[in-house]
């Protein structure tokens, strides 16, 4: 699927945060679907045309983690902030197992 022809329907899920691998980057996304407005994004890779897009959306925000390293082009830590309230993951009162779902 090409994200830039297509978006509209990822747009329709009205996501917080979309992750799509294999699509182009921000500044191509801009030049050929300029309605496409995401909060904030993070692009890996080196390839403008193919490489993973990290969106946010609404009130969430992404930036690429300190933990990024460029001789690793396929991994892409990123860190989110906006859940409600202001508060991070790293919240107590939002930390749950799998059983307590």
């Amino acid at each position: 699927m090409v994200l830039h022809d297509r978006y509209e329907h990822l747009l329709a899920l009205v996501p917080n945060i979309a992750i799509i691998a294999e699509r182009a980057n921000i500044d191509v996304m801009r030049e050929k679907a300029p309605s496409f407005l995401p909060f904030s994004s993070i692009w890996v890779r080196d390839n403008r045309y193919k490489g993973l897009g990290v969106f946010t959306f609404g009130a969430y925000g992404v930036e690429q983690s300190d933990i990024y390293q460029s001789d690793f082009p396929h991994i892409g830590p990123v860190r989110i902030d906006g859940l409600t309230g202001g508060q991070t993951t790293s919240d107590p009162d939002l930390a749950f197992t799998a059983a307590e779902k």
